[in-house]
């Protein structure tokens, strides 16, 4: 099994995943916005080689890619149109299927029949048990992806509700 965990300084956008032993596993990068578009990059390993990457886009799909490999994670088929499950095809032949579950709890299961679960995310912890190891990068980086469209999701139901409440709450005329 890989875990791998985060320091207290980490974000969503810009995280180090150290292994057990310390050692650098995993850098993401985002930086501000530019063109219309948000890229976050995945690097491996203490030499930061590039392997992956995500780009958000407004006026058409995101782009999820690593190794080289273009895919994007897609709403789960047995999901309602509420939930924020999202399966996808790794370079393995596998599908799979990230949930999310309360508190920030992320868990990866296989999509044939028998629901394996593969990796699991808590909070600032990863752990990949040895079902996944050889799709582990892709892992990382759909985890990354599912956060970030979680968090864009949460941040639209604000500015909703905000906009929904607006001003005029409490200072009506009695």
């Amino acid at each position: 099994m890989a875990d791998f965990y985060t320091t207290a300084k980490s974000t969503k956008n810009n995280s180090i995943l150290h292994r057990r032993d310390n050692l650098i596993a995993y850098i993401i990068e985002t930086p501000s916005r530019i063109l219309h578009h948000e890229r976050s990059t995945l690097y491996k390993g203490p030499n930061r080689e590039p392997i992956g990457f995500i780009e958000f886009h407004g006026l058409h799909d995101n782009i999820v890619e690593i190794n080289g490999r273009s895919f994007l994670p897609h709403r789960a088929h047995e999901s309602n149109h509420l939930s924020d499950s999202k399966e996808f095809m790794a370079s393995d032949g596998r599908t799979y299927k990230w949930k999310h579950h309360s508190h920030g709890v992320w868990e990866l299961l296989t999509q044939d029949g028998s629901h394996t679960l593969v990796a699991r995310y808590d909070r600032n912890n990863i752990s990949v048990y040895p079902q996944a190891i050889l799709v582990q990068d892709e892992v990382i980086l759909t985890l990354i992806y599912m956060r970030q469209c979680k968090e864009k999701e949460d941040d639209a139901a604000m500015i909703t509700a905000t906009t929904s409440i607006g001003p005029i709450a409490g200072i009506l005329p009695s």
